[in-house]
């Protein structure tokens, strides 16, 4: 049995999807990385990419308008959306917690700051009094 966070099958995560039967005009899917719940309060998703490579503009545009769709303050629903490096370990796995925001959207604009993705999450959920227990990307 995987660990919280680790991937469950990775003969089945390593599949490559096929969405030809999904196209709408100039409309194809997207995927994210990652997404997190906090009790219906938070919601982070994460999207990371390769070393110099570009987030495309559609997948941009329709992880920026979820992310702010999900934004409410009037019900206490807060988002964040954060774009990063992949740091590859030695292992050739991904380690998403220690990779570097290249940016992060929260309350419908776009920030810079020098984090890594756990810093990020760790301030948002801070910052909403969000309880969690706290971990520190370094010490995993």
């Amino acid at each position: 049995m995987a660990e919280r966070g680790e991937i469950y099958n990775p003969t089945l995560a390593n599949q490559i999807r096929s969405f030809k039967g999904l196209r709408y005009g100039k409309i194809t899917p997207t995927d994210i990385d990652a997404f997190m719940e906090f009790g219906n309060k938070a919601f982070v998703i994460i999207e990371g990419k390769g070393k110099n490579a570009p987030l495309p503009y559609g997948q941009n545009l329709a992880l920026e308008r979820l992310c702010d769709a999900i934004q409410d303050k009037d019900r206490a629903h807060y988002s964040l959306l954060i774009v990063c490096e992949h740091v590859l370990k030695d292992d050739g796995v991904i380690d998403v917690g220690n990779s570097t925001v290249l940016k992060y959207r929260y309350e419908k604009k776009w920030h810079l700051k020098n984090w890594t993705v756990t810093q990020c999450v760790n301030d948002f959920l801070e910052n909403h009094g969000i309880n969690y227990e706290k971990h520190d990307s370094k010490n995993i």
